[in-house]
């Protein structure tokens, strides 16, 4: 498609085994697209610890459409319980 960005083949990375599965308990309810890292940047440690992940993102749509995508991921701390979320996803492709 004119204008439309064409993604290279992208590796799925290996995520350090707690963001791993950090990563499929925040993903699992998402409709409509699939998210494959293939990034792990790093970790912010706040009130609980940020984790920042590069996604290739394809949407469920009849053309698979594709994306890249940065994906902040929020592991709460012990004291505070809770499960895994998704903070936010960015466009970056």
């Amino acid at each position: 498609m004119l204008g439309a960005w064409e993604i290279a083949k992208m590796e799925e990375s290996s995520l350090p085994e707690m963001v791993a599965t950090g990563f499929d308990e925040a993903t699992k309810n998402i409709k409509g697209a699939e998210y494959r890292p293939v990034l792990y940047c790093g970790k912010q440690v706040v009130a609980g610890t940020n984790h920042m992940v590069i996604c290739k993102h394809t949407l469920s749509d009849k053309e698979g459409t594709e994306h890249v995508v940065a994906m902040m991921l929020h592991q709460p701390s012990p004291m505070q319980g809770g499960e895994w979320e998704v903070v936010s996803i960015t466009p970056i492709v």
